[in-house]
């Protein structure tokens, strides 16, 4: 498995379907609306971004045979 789909998925289980109800009483429909699509986006960009340090750094590795 590719680690960025790993990192994608790690950062975004920070939005918790069961507590987003406690979410939207506390910080009212409109911070949630805006914050659920910023969590889904940026888990997105950490994946690639892992993506694109993983794959520096398979190119920068010396193999020793």
């Amino acid at each position: 498995m590719r680690s960025g789909l790993i990192a994608a998925f790690l950062y975004s289980r920070a939005i918790k379907i069961p507590l987003l109800p406690l979410m939207v009483y506390y910080f009212g429909a409109l911070f949630v609306v805006v914050l659920l699509p910023y969590i889904v986006i940026t888990s997105l960009v950490v994946g690639e971004i892992i993506e694109l340090i993983e794959s520096r750094t398979r190119r920068n590795t010396v193999k020793y045979s």
